[in-house]
């Protein structure tokens, strides 16, 4: 967080933390143990950033302005774009699994996980989720070797406020490890019971996922001003 106004720290229901974010302005909740970079270093204004102490899973939530493209085509473009960012490189740049949710086209079964608190208060808005892969050297680095990152790429569309909101979850796979199994959007978007004590990466993963969208809402619509 870039500003100790309207942060929670610690505020743990059930094992999640509620954050404020963006000076309290959204809230959303993670599953315990994940720590505020903004603490460490230095983070953009418009982003709030995330680790895990006990995996190698991130998140990062980031404002960008409303891109002109097609609601049914921005998370691909999104993901392009943090492709380039990353200077990714390599074949694997592939989005395996693609969705976009309205509160027209969700099914019973969804609608209680999917972002709910947000439908609430935007009925039309628009979300889609991209899971997928790409290649890329630890901070750029030219000497670094080339890593997999699996990445789960959420965009909730504020079109009122003209704003993508971009959320990244991004786990490293080391080559050991490359047959692990990239989670499936039903697999954190469904309403499906999942044990609390199993370990893991994946396990951390779909849990995260599917705190945050349960929990997002943004609370002072002024940020967006």
């Amino acid at each position: 967080m870039n500003s100790d106004e309207g942060i929670s720290y610690g505020m743990m229901q059930n094992e999640k933390c509620k954050y404020g974010l963006f000076g309290g302005a959204i809230v959303v909740e993670l599953p315990e143990k994940f720590n505020d970079v903004s603490m460490l270093r230095q983070i953009p204004d418009n982003q709030e950033v995330f680790v895990h102490k006990d995996s190698d899973i991130s998140i990062i939530i980031e404002l960008l302005e409303m891109v002109d493209v097609p609601a049914n085509e921005m998370c691909k473009y999104h993901f392009n774009e943090l492709n380039d960012c990353n200077e990714g490189e390599g074949d694997i740049v592939e989005a395996n699994e693609v969705r976009n949710f309205t509160s027209t086209n969700m099914s019973s079964s969804q609608s209680p996980l999917v972002f709910p608190r947000i439908f609430t208060q935007v009925p039309d808005c628009d979300i889609g989720i991209l899971v997928g892969k790409q290649q890329v050297r630890k901070f750029r680095s030219p000497s670094a070797p080339l890593d997999t990152v699996y990445i789960i790429l959420i965009v909730v569309r504020l079109a009122g406020v003209e704003t993508d909101c971009f959320i990244s979850v991004n786990l490293p796979v080391k080559p050991e490890d490359i047959t692990t199994e990239i989670p499936t959007i039903a697999s954190f978007t469904q309403n499906e019971n999942e044990n609390e004590d199993e370990k893991g990466q994946e396990p951390i993963l779909i849990r995260t996922l599917k705190s945050i969208i349960e929990s997002f809402a943004v609370v002072d619509w002024s940020l967006f001003a």
